[in-house]
């Protein structure tokens, strides 16, 4: 093994993730002191080593760190791995942290020198500078992203687009809230209406929609906008918990812990918690109102419907998309639990469910156009910036500084879970935290067995969208839909200042509920 100490570098990024093919003459190398690599195959692989000593300058202060290039013997291509920690003398898992933290502060503060930086941008920022530091290799982070989860997102994403563009959605709601003859009726529709369609659609699809039914009644009834909007934000989080379709991080439990029916489990033990939180989100809804000054009470109202089925054609087609994929979350559901043969990647159905839009649909393109690539972008980098933290042993370090669930423990477990997952998701937003802690759970014992582990888990993280406007990104979308058609919307501390009492209150409801029943 050649030792080079005169090799210097002034820029440690130039020299990050690169391979070097044919970079040193053969002469260099010695035979004498091979290197013994054994495969998965246990076949011996001598390969010839170069360590070089490196130097990266840091103010005044020089830091030293090695390079090893290895040469399989025989072959003529050389590779280099370099991590950024090897050069400056600094831990994988702090330039991990660091990366993390840098990816929350631009998720917080949107903008930086200037520039804009929307949730996905900031964490394919986060993604890159994992790789380009050396955290997670390339084939590390390809093994990161969870390709069930992409299928799920793109299939839900292209019906829900079909149901948009057509109008079918829109008219469902308005034709569904039209029966109503006094406020006190269309604010309980409301409630239910938006928390039973994220249940089916996705919460941040109905986080757009329902956006625009909002505007309308504010306009129609003359409500406060602030309050209406916060309303539809508690109603489409709560309602998103009742089926592992309803949001990204119930998806993510539903297709790696291993329950055996997950679809059927979800909704028949969150089903009546859900129904239950909703109707609190409508009393907290009708109280708010009369505290600003809204005239409710003996108010006969009539609303006018301002969207119609556009495409006729697409609107059947969407429609028969979103029922195939409901049927067959179901359908596949129970040939589980009767012992038929099932997948357990409940993302290929979303996205064999919308293979007929796209044949049948003569809005082809449009509708790929519609799909909400921006999310779909957020979930790549995400896995990749969460796969970085595990890998580097940061997630790891931090998680393990909480009290532990005990899979023995039910009681216990069930508590401690939900807490973490209300309490952390403010920290790492929900779908992040739900990706690391199922590894941690796993670690710990928990499999598809543990039902009421995993649903815990699902309640936690999803209600915690309703502590702080951070904590799910359906808030953000509701927060620039409404800005983007009034100019305005609801403050951070007014949401805050009710999300307090009603997370306090869907948490005591859903943790009481899995104690008695799950």
């Amino acid at each position: 093994m050649i030792s080079l100490p005169w090799v210097r570098v002034r820029t440690v990024f130039s020299l990050l993730s690169m391979d070097i093919l044919h970079f040193f003459p053969r002469w260099i190398f010695k035979k004498s002191q091979p290197v013994m690599d054994f495969g998965e195959n246990e076949l011996e692989s001598p390969r010839q080593s170069l360590k070089i000593s490196l130097w990266a300058r840091k103010g005044r202060s020089f830091y030293r760190g090695t390079m090893r290039y290895n040469r399989i013997v025989n072959s003529s291509c050389w590779r280099c791995r370099m991590n950024l920690s090897t050069v400056i003398g600094v831990d994988n898992g702090l330039i991990a942290l660091f990366i993390f933290a840098a990816v929350l502060a631009l998720i917080v503060f949107r903008r930086f020198m200037g520039v804009e930086f929307p949730i996905w941008t900031s964490m394919m920022v986060g993604a890159a500078l994992m790789i380009a530091a050396g955290v997670i290799s390339v084939d590390e982070a390809y093994a990161a992203v969870d390709f069930d989860v992409l299928f799920f997102l793109v299939g839900m994403f292209s019906i829900v687009a079909g149901l948009e563009r057509s109008g079918l959605l829109g008219y469902l709601m308005y034709r569904a809230l039209a029966p109503a003859k006094s406020l006190r009726a269309v604010l309980v529709l409301f409630v239910f209406l938006m928390g039973a369609l994220s249940a089916f659609t996705v919460n941040d699809t109905m986080a757009v929609v329902g956006t625009m039914i909002a505007i309308t009644l504010v306009k129609q009834l003359a409500l406060p906008l602030e309050v209406v909007l916060i309303g539809l934000a508690f109603s489409i989080t709560v309602g998103s918990v009742m089926t592992p379709i309803g949001n990204p991080q119930n998806m993510l439990i539903a297709s790696q812990s291993g329950m055996k029916a997950p679809f059927l489990s979800f909704v028949s033990v969150l089903g009546v918690p859900t129904l239950l939180n909703l109707a609190f989100v409508a009393a907290f809804l009708w109280f708010t109102l009369r505290r600003h000054g809204a005239r409710l009470d003996g108010r006969e109202v009539v609303i006018i419907g301002e969207e119609h089925i556009r495409i006729p054609s697409l609107a059947r087609v969407s429609g028969a998309s979103l029922c195939l994929a409901v049927g067959g979350f179901v359908v596949n559901d129970l040939f589980g639990v009767l012992g038929f043969p099932h997948t357990e990647h409940l993302g290929v159905i979303a996205f064999l469910a919308s293979v007929p839009l796209y044949v049948l649909a003569k809005e082809k393109r449009e509708l790929l156009r519609d799909v909400d690539w921006s999310t779909i972008v957020f979930f790549v980098a995400m896995f990749i910036v969460v796969g970085g933290l595990w890998s580097s042993g940061a997630a790891k370090t931090m998680l393990g500084m909480i009290p532990a669930p005990n899979p023995v423990d039910r009681g216990g477990a069930i508590v401690n879970i939900m807490l973490v997952g209300t309490v952390l998701s403010q920290v790492f937003s929900n779908v992040p935290l739900v990706k690391l802690y199922i590894e941690v759970m796993k670690g710990l014992g928990f499999n598809g067995s543990h039902q009421y582990a995993w649903l815990a888990l699902a309640a936690g993280s999803t209600v915690a969208g309703n502590l702080t406007v951070l904590g799910a990104a359906s808030n953000v979308i509701i927060i620039e839909a409404a800005e983007n058609r009034t100019g305005r919307s609801f403050t951070f501390k007014q949401f805050v200042k009710y999300g307090v009492v009603i997370t306090a209150i869907n948490v005591a409801t859903y943790t009481t509920w899995l104690l008695l029943f799950a």
